[in-house]
């Protein structure tokens, strides 16, 4: 009785680990058709064209090739949005405070990459952005003005 208890949490345990290291992993889970694709959306003042580069299990890389808006506005997005899909595995990123227009162009545009790339774009969607949130900070001070 001993022997098959310790052999039932044993196998237990090995479950555990092993499901434990599957959710750590950074990757999505999603599976696309290798390749650059190229998607457009609307922007504010017109399209917005990103090609966007896939392996078998991830975004390599994301690049806006041509846009119409005002561009001290699209800058931002266009310079910090791509690295956050890129580092999230995922189009669930928050948008860039300051051009959402923009930003929201960007992710349909991926959002149709994706789908050129048999990707699953609703679990994309699902992925978290966890690598803006911050912790709080606690700070005293003697006088506040």
């Amino acid at each position: 009785m001993k022997k098959c208890l310790m052999k039932f949490l044993s196998l237990f345990a090995v479950m555990t680990l092993l499901f434990a290291s599957v959710g750590c992993s950074g990757k999505s889970g999603v599976k696309f058709t290798p390749g650059v694709y190229t998607g457009t959306a609307d922007g504010k003042n017109g399209p917005v064209t990103v090609e966007v580069e896939f392996t078998n299990t991830e975004i390599k890389s994301v690049k806006v090739v041509s846009h119409a808006d005002t561009e001290p506005i699209a800058e931002a997005a266009i310079n910090q949005l791509p690295e956050k899909i890129v580092s999230n595995q995922s189009i669930g990123v928050d948008a860039i405070s300051g051009a959402t227009l923009m930003s929201e162009a960007i992710l349909k545009a991926v959002e149709d990459c994706t789908v050129q790339a048999n990707g699953d774009v609703e679990k994309l969607k699902q992925v978290k952005d966890t690598a803006s949130k911050k912790e709080n900070e606690e700070v005293s001070t003697d006088v506040v003005v």
